[in-house]
């Protein structure tokens, strides 16, 4: 399954990036505005597949990544009609286009 994403601060587009959900698990990076970068490891699953979701930002001269959010989603294996989307806490949102592997 091939899945269009897009992070959203509010209404703040903050990036988008694309996946292709396989049966191993796979982890995919998309570097973001604001010095932000989003994890998601992926696995292929009937009914549903996995996703880890994972949100930092690289702060000025630390070591180590600031972890803003962490989430897993059960993804229903479908084709999307349109975007669709879910709240990733009360200030950001994952939104999703799924489509078949061609």
């Amino acid at each position: 399954m091939s899945v269009d994403l897009a992070l959203f601060r509010g209404d703040e587009l903050l990036g988008r990036g694309s996946i292709c959900i396989r049966n191993q698990r796979e982890s995919s990076e998309f570097a973001l505005q604001d010095d932000m970068i989003l994890f998601i490891s992926h696995e292929f699953a009937l009914p549903a597949s996995s996703l880890s979701v994972e949100l930092r930002r690289r702060a000025e001269g630390a070591k180590e990544k600031e972890l803003l959010l962490e989430a897993g989603l059960a993804m229903g294996v479908h084709e999307s009609d349109d975007w669709e989307s879910v709240s990733l806490g009360p200030e950001y949102t994952l939104g999703f286009f799924c489509r078949p592997v061609t």
